[in-house]
């Protein structure tokens, strides 16, 4: 998570940097552009493509996400070292992990100036996660010595699962950062679907306006 958000803020820095030029002369540009697509990261507005769209006094915001990464295979080993009284030890072995998430909020502009807009935030993200695993049990052999044992030759598959809401609200400001994009910022105080307060943690995204 902290290396989306710093790669999106070096990426914001520079496209302000290479539009600058642009910007201040804001040949084309529309002040009342609806409609933005772009890539946000938080604990309530979710991780992933993100799509804005704004009415006269009021924003709102999409952002869909998700990834998949881990092994499609198990590497159990045909003998471990044996625990003292124990009959059976089963080894777990991580598989592949699915995680999506899906976010929808409300944006309502306190400021505007030619250079940001400061505005209140506030919505919900579910998540969900889960989460392969191989298991194998290994029992004892009177063809070994009391500290081995062998493969039973009994691999199964088991599966964690997670899926909760956040909820939250807090201040934004959303900055131009080149003749079509934006930067925002947000500050939320976020109650997690694990029963937590969450504070100071910021969520970032960055806008492309097209029409």
């Amino acid at each position: 998570m902290k290396r989306l958000v710093f790669c999106v803020i070096i990426l914001s820095l520079v496209i302000g940097l290479n539009a600058y030029e642009e910007w201040t002369s804001a040949s084309g540009y529309n002040e009342d552009w609806q409609q933005a697509f772009g890539l946000h990261f938080g604990n309530v507005s979710g991780n992933g493509f993100a799509y804005r769209y704004f009415l006269e006094k009021v924003g709102f915001q999409a952002v869909l996400g998700g990834y998949s990464a881990g092994n499609n295979e198990y590497s159990f080993r045909d003998k471990i070292n044996a625990v003292p009284g124990e009959t059976v030890i089963t080894k777990r072995d991580k598989g592949r992990r699915y995680s999506m998430n899906f976010g929808a909020n409300v944006i309502y502009p306190l400021k505007k100036t030619d250079l940001f807009t400061f505005y209140a935030t506030g919505g919900l993200c579910w998540k969900y996660f889960t989460e392969k695993f191989y298991n194998q049990d290994y029992a004892p052999s009177a063809a070994d010595t009391l500290y081995f044992y062998p493969d039973s030759d009994g691999v199964y598959t088991t599966r964690d699962t997670k899926n909760y809401v956040n909820v939250g609200l807090g201040p934004g400001v959303e900055i131009k950062a080149g003749k079509y994009f934006k930067l925002c910022i947000e500050l939320p105080i976020t109650y997690t679907g694990k029963h937590e307060f969450i504070m100071y943690v910021p969520a970032v995204g960055i806008y492309y306006y097209f029409r």
